[in-house]
């Protein structure tokens, strides 16, 4: 199919995608010495989102809740049941991971687990940008 596009155009306005502005705040933070026992990191009141980053070993994180348990071993079989399924996510080494928060009022606190005592995880809240 031939077109008329000869590459040089820039884009509309109405095909450019709008992104609020956030204020980054960083927390190196080290969880419990004591394995999957929970660690609660209080967010700032205006956090629209967190960025979780780690280097040494998996951490479960969920908000305002602990999260699992974790299961001793990975899931496996043909049919898994849906039951199956723990709350909070799984923040893998190495990965950054990006948890997107409800717009609230009320207080939020991260809950932050692992099997491995002791883990360095960075926690950076991003804080709804005010000019």
């Amino acid at each position: 199919m031939q077109t008329v596009w000869n590459g040089y155009a820039t884009p509309s306005m109405a095909n450019v995608v709008w992104t609020p502005e956030y204020t980054p705040v960083s927390l190196p933070t080290v969880l419990n010495d004591i394995p999957e026992i929970a660690t609660r990191v209080q967010l700032p009141e205006t956090t629209q989102g967190v960025w979780l980053w780690t280097e040494t070993a998996k951490v479960w994180y969920a908000l305002n809740t602990d999260p699992g348990p974790i299961p001793a071993v990975p899931i496996g079989g043909t049919t898994i049941p849906a039951t199956a399924f723990q709350v909070g996510g799984i923040l893998i080494p190495h990965t950054w991971q990006f948890y997107s928060l409800p717009i609230t009022s009320s207080p939020l606190t991260l809950h932050l687990l692992s099997q491995v005592p002791s883990v360095a995880v960075d926690v950076t809240a991003l804080l709804q940008y005010v000019p």
